[in-house]
């Protein structure tokens, strides 16, 4: 199966809510696209499958796919909010922008 028709499998799958075969097309899209010298595509799925990961719930996967998926386009804005959602969900707290935005106020109070 070609990664382009995997993918709409997957896509189709999602919107019809059977999340895990959602999974595994977006899976089997996934190794196909190995070797596509496009790395877009291939993003692409990647952030499919993350998308897939945190409405199962599965934020540590998720986190992988958009991080993987991000090394191939670190422009992909769809995966970086999913990946986002998916540290927010694990409650992953990032404290030095906190303290940044924190001391900025503090100064000009």
């Amino acid at each position: 199966m070609i990664s382009s028709t995997a993918n709409a499998h997957g896509n189709a799958a999602y919107k019809a809510g059977e999340l895990a075969q959602a999974l595994q097309h977006y899976s089997d899209a996934i190794s196909a696209s190995r070797g596509d010298t496009d790395l877009s595509v291939q993003a692409k799925y990647l952030s499919n499958r993350c998308h897939v990961y945190n409405q199962l719930k599965e934020y540590d996967n998720a986190v992988v796919d958009a991080t993987a998926a991000l090394k191939l386009q670190p422009t992909h804005a769809k995966a970086l909010v999913r990946r986002g959602l998916a540290h927010a969900s694990l409650e992953h707290v990032v404290a030095a922008p906190i303290h940044a935005t924190r001391d900025r106020c503090d100064r000009n109070a």
